[in-house]
């Protein structure tokens, strides 16, 4: 599979990248800068029709402020598109958007099938960004135009909008956890640069 990372602006490509050298990921990201728009719906989808044009089938959105995000979630996210299973499940019914919920009402990931793009734009059209009701606006949308929907299989995350989002992310992390070290140093940095 492809890897590619839309960054906010092109000013931000070269820093995720280096970010990225560390992940020790069996992909290689390709980075490349998200649309020059304000609406973040609009970015979304754009990204989403990009990975379709490249000749994907399925494609996976997911924000950069998730720590706990990981591949398998993608190949949640996957299955759910392409069989309606879960990675874990034998059977189901494919769907056509996957949204992982986030703790805060908005969600950390959004997947889709080829073709529904230009539905999913729609469905995003009038949303209200960063609010506690974020995903049930994203999931009215989406019954309007007529999208099947999974938003309960994958788990429910925190996402890190501010730095006290994330000194209560490191606290419930355990030193056991192998992401600890990685999401320590993210902290120290955005502490300095504060």
């Amino acid at each position: 599979a492809r890897v590619v990372f839309s960054c906010a602006s092109s000013a931000d490509c070269a820093q995720c990248a280096r970010m990225l050298e560390d992940t020790g990921s069996k992909h290689v990201p390709c980075v490349r800068a998200q649309a020059d728009v304000d609406d973040l719906g609009v970015r979304m989808t754009e990204a989403l029709r990009e990975a379709f044009s490249d000749g994907a089938d399925v494609a996976c959105i997911a924000g950069t402020d998730i720590p706990n995000f990981c591949a398998a979630h993608a190949e949640q996210c996957f299955a759910l598109l392409t069989q309606g299973a879960d990675v874990d499940s034998s059977r189901g019914c494919a769907v056509d958007v996957v949204f992982g919920p986030a703790r805060d009402g908005g969600f950390y990931c959004v997947a889709a099938r080829r073709g529904v793009d230009e539905a999913l734009r729609r469905a995003f059209d009038g949303v209200q960004w960063s609010t506690p009701n974020t995903l049930e606006c994203c999931l009215a949308g989406c019954a309007r135009e007529g999208l099947s929907v999974n938003a309960t299989a994958l788990p429910r995350l925190r996402d890190v909008d501010e730095l006290e989002d994330l000194e209560e992310f490191i606290a419930e992390a355990s030193e056991a956890d192998v992401e600890f070290l990685r999401i320590r140093r993210l902290a120290d940095i955005l502490r300095t640069n504060r």
